[in-house]
């Protein structure tokens, strides 16, 4: 393992360390502060980081574990008690977002595929 990448490690994890107990005693939640982390140590914050691609691929991983921990977290009964919410609002907020994605491109002058294809891809 590289040292610069590990070097990055420690720079993050000791940054998310005291970025989540700030958050911690803000009554923030922790994904908060990661997210906060990330914006801090990125290329666009202070550039913390020196291999932002390696960095980027590890947090990929990470987005991975959440995922899979968020997936845990729901059963079958709890879907079925939250049926509605989770097989109509979820789909319906994809589609508001997708056409206010794509009625905004149209406003700036973009063309119907090309604002088509903005609203798909971020809704």
């Amino acid at each position: 393992m590289d040292n610069l990448f590990l070097k990055d490690i420690f720079v993050i994890f000791g940054l998310a360390v005291g970025v989540a107990l700030v958050c911690h005693h803000l009554r923030i939640p922790a994904v908060v502060g990661l997210i906060i982390t990330g914006v801090i140590a990125g290329p666009h914050g202070l550039r913390l980081v020196s291999d932002v691609g390696a960095v980027e691929r590890l947090a990929e991983i990470g987005v991975i574990f959440l995922l899979f921990t968020i997936g845990l977290e729901f059963s079958i009964d709890s879907i079925g008690r939250v049926k509605r919410l989770f097989f109509v609002a979820g789909p319906l907020q994809v589609v508001i977002t997708a056409g206010a994605v794509f009625v905004a491109g149209r406003g700036f002058v973009l063309g119907t595929p090309d604002a088509l294809c903005i609203g798909r891809r971020l809704g």
